[in-house]
């Protein structure tokens, strides 16, 4: 059996551990793969531009992420370019999770 779990963002939010948990706790391997951080940001950044949700500059958008992002969930997943590139704290949730059960 095969279960991805793609883009971790929401790892701090206890359903989705738990979700994540149900699916993945009778595998013997669990694989990450990263992406390059500033890649990643960047295609989110023009993907968001094309579908019309941002209108900043990527400048812009980086400089005013924070303040954006604690706004409401919404703006957690169209706003965070650099927030989801920060793997070792989706990584160490998960671990956590793991070792926990």
């Amino acid at each position: 059996n095969t279960y991805w779990v793609q883009y971790c963002i929401h790892l701090n939010q206890r359903r989705w551990k738990e979700l994540i948990w149900s699916k993945t706790q009778n595998f013997s391997k669990i694989n990450v793969f990263l992406r390059n951080p500033v890649d990643r940001a960047y295609s989110h950044y023009c993907h968001e531009v094309k579908h019309g949700w941002e209108t900043l500059s990527l400048e812009e958008a980086i400089s005013k992420e924070n303040v954006r992002i604690k706004k409401d969930s919404i703006y957690l997943n169209h706003y965070s370019y650099l927030e989801r590139g920060k793997y070792i704290i989706q990584i160490d949730m998960f671990y956590e999770l793991i070792n926990d059960n």
